[in-house]
């Protein structure tokens, strides 16, 4: 499934020079909410509509943002007012890689597998992202690699990263590591935002034009 969105982050264009060693720093990542293991981004919106016609702009919200084949609707409880959705993000991250012991910049494109629940109730919704996982990264000029992420990105992906300490004696590959984590934790962060907006934004026009 494709996320069809015009979402892709570009950090400061990164020169295609080598980089000294002390120019690589990690930057500052948000503080995420955790349950049961999983980084969660939850959010409840007011509108005024009953629960049968919430549920109803959910399933038009969802055909909207995901028009690919690969689009999984998991649950679609019309009683209770729940949809699940199994869908892609595109998270674009600038960082680095280490050939022959040089500090190089390398753009990887991830797609994150992620889980969208939206639950419906008179007057309100409640939006929940979950269970990110890596499934695929290619590189700018089109090479699918690793990238030396792991499948998940959740709790132990960030404890990964805290545990982590840049210093004078940390090989220079353990350096970009460290950098490039904290570029895809800041972009899991802008994405996921920008996607809850995109979907109270939906809900809004939807009954706006229904008046």
């Amino acid at each position: 499934m494709k996320f069809i969105l015009s979402i892709f982050f570009f950090l400061p264009f990164l020169c295609l020079s080598q980089v000294a060693k002390n120019e690589i720093y990690p930057l500052d990542i948000p503080e995420f909410e955790v349950n049961s293991g999983e980084i969660i981004y939850r959010e409840i919106f007011e509108f005024q509509a009953d629960q049968k016609k919430l549920h109803s702009i959910g399933l038009k919200t969802i055909s909207e943002l995901y028009r690919s084949s690969k689009s999984v609707i998991d649950l679609n409880d019309l009683e209770n007012g729940i949809l699940v959705v199994k869908g892609n993000l595109p998270l674009q991250a600038n960082g680095y890689y280490v050939p022959m012991g040089n500090y190089l910049p390398l753009k990887v494109t991830y797609t994150l597998e992620h889980v969208l629940m939206i639950e419906s109730k008179d007057s309100r919704i409640r939006v929940t992202l979950d269970k990110f996982k890596f499934i695929s990264a290619v590189t700018s000029d089109g090479q699918i690699t690793t990238f030396n992420q792991p499948n998940n990105l959740d709790e132990q992906y960030i404890k990964n990263y805290k545990n982590l300490i840049l210093n004078e004696k940390a090989k220079k590959r353990e350096n970009a590591n460290f950098y490039n984590m904290s570029v895809i934790l800041n972009e899991l962060n802008q994405i996921s935002l920008i996607l809850l907006d995109q979907i109270q934004e939906n809900y809004t026009k939807n009954l706006k034009d229904d008046w």
